[in-house]
């Protein structure tokens, strides 16, 4: 689970509809690499903007982002590595072009 915030306000974004792609990348010596293997899985923040994903989705060295279905607003899921006063990750969406992607 993770808590999805507003990258500029840092409000919890709840009822929110996110898509959660999850991408493992084949070993090569040149970038970039192919993927090896990609899932996608579709869902929805609950009023504190707690996004509840399967675990399947964060194999051993996937690469996990987030969007939010129908818009330009996405982020690494991992984030930054802060946490709420749960223990949650948290992750702020912010504009793809400005997202973190290897």
């Amino acid at each position: 689970m993770i808590r999805i915030l507003d990258h500029e306000s840092r409000k919890p974004l709840g009822e929110l509809a996110v898509e959660v792609t999850s991408e493992v990348v084949a070993p090569c010596f040149k970038a970039p690499c192919p993927v090896q293997s990609q899932q996608r899985w579709q869902g929805t923040t609950d009023e504190r903007g707690v996004l509840a994903f399967p675990v399947s989705l964060e194999p051993p060295g996937a690469i996990v982002y987030v969007h939010a279905v129908g818009s330009s607003f996405a982020a690494d899921v991992h984030g930054d590595g802060a946490v709420d006063e749960n223990g949650l990750p948290i992750v702020q969406l912010q504009r793809a072009a400005e997202a973190k992607r290897p």
